[in-house]
């Protein structure tokens, strides 16, 4: 007999007919998702559209490890590598709506001490900096065609013109005017050929060099 009254025969709760048998079913192991699942994938796609990033999303109670989850996107289980892409894109424009954000938000640029007088706190000014330029940076390289630079150096140093629009070549134009006119040449002249000068300043922005003299 067991020393507990409320055996009665002694089996420690093992027996069906024992008051102390716990009928409670043992809770499954909680690992993480290994085979791929459809709402598993589409809450990921939606994460990743709301902006977060793949780590952050992996790291979460109840999702499946990156490397699965890339594993899912190379075998494209369900056609889950297109709606990956697609998801990653919608993410990107939700990062460059949030460097406005980011830049707008100047609630703790300043704050006041004991004396009444406002202080300036250089340090969240330079973190949200920070902030706003490791995004402009993924953007420039992830969407180059949209938040990239439209002027790159070629391997001999020139300057080439990409996609500008009239408006920026014609501000180009203008900065390559004042710099000749800070040289010392004038620019001026009539008649259907544009002056020498202006001439100079259009090669220097078509990555074209000017005649040697």
């Amino acid at each position: 007999m067991s020393d507990c009254p409320a055996c009665l025969n002694g089996c420690g709760g093992v027996r069906s007919d024992c008051p102390l048998r716990d009928w409670s079913e043992p809770s499954p192991r909680r690992g993480r998702p290994s085979t791929y699942r459809r709402e598993v994938a589409d809450r990921i796609c939606a994460e990743l559209a709301a902006g977060r990033s793949l780590r952050s999303i992996c790291e979460a109670e109840g999702m499946p490890p990156r490397s699965t989850v890339e594993g899912w996107v190379i075998s494209d289980c369900d056609g889950f590598g297109g709606r990956y892409a697609r998801a990653r894109d919608l993410g990107l424009e939700q990062m460059a709506d949030e460097t406005i954000a980011i830049a707008d938000d100047g609630r703790n640029d300043t704050s006041t001490d004991e004396d009444g007088r406002t202080l300036t706190n250089y340090d969240v000014i330079q973190r949200s900096k920070l902030r706003v330029d490791t995004r402009k940076w993924i953007l420039s390289k992830r969407l180059p065609k949209t938040y990239g630079d439209k002027l790159d150096l070629t391997h001999s140093g020139e300057v080439a013109v990409r996609d500008l629009t009239d408006d920026q070549l014609l501000a180009q134009l203008a900065s390559a005017q004042r710099l000749l006119r800070d040289l010392g040449i004038h620019l001026g002249g009539s008649g259907d050929e544009a002056p020498e000068g202006e001439a100079q300043a259009l090669d220097l922005l078509s990555g074209q060099r000017p005649p040697e003299a």
